[in-house]
């Protein structure tokens, strides 16, 4: 009786240990992320220059202080995979990369910080194409505007 019970008890520990154990093992394993490569994300200027009106960037054209600006994208563009913002006067051009998920609406809303007056970027992989739009900001400082480029 002990032996089936012993039995029964070995059979129920490995049931209840075993898949976590495979969950964990498969947590440390790397994915790779439909979004954009590494290289891709560090050379924008590579990617292509399809310019898409279906990507909308709401941002202010005069930002009173460069320390937090609200940037709102939204990718109109069927199948979208990943955005990428940049600003290229930032020491480091790269500010956000999003991936989405089949079936998520592609729409971003985040805070950035620039030091100067600028032009951003969003970069948008949709299947194997990039489409990219561009928004100026222009940074003022005590009612006067910095660097601003028209």
């Amino acid at each position: 009786m002990s032996a089936g019970r012993r039995t029964l008890l070995q059979w129920l520990a490995a049931c209840c240990v075993m898949p976590w154990q495979a969950l964990a093992a498969s947590w440390r394993l790397p994915v790779m992320e439909p979004g954009l490569a590494e290289s891709e994300m560090q050379e924008p200027d590579k990617l292509g220059d399809i310019r898409d009106s279906r990507i909308e960037i709401v941002a202010p054209a005069l930002a009173e202080d460069g320390s937090s600006i609200r940037v709102d994208i939204m990718s109109r563009i069927q199948g979208t995979e990943a955005i990428a913002l940049y600003a290229s006067n930032d020491p480091e051009s790269l500010i956000a990369n999003f991936t989405f998920s089949r079936g998520a609406q592609p729409c971003v809303v985040t805070h950035i910080r620039l030091a100067q007056s600028q032009t951003i970027e969003v970069v948008v992989k949709a299947g194997s194409r990039y489409y990219r739009a561009r928004r100026h900001i222009a940074l003022t400082s005590a009612g006067m505007v910095r660097d601003a480029q028209g």
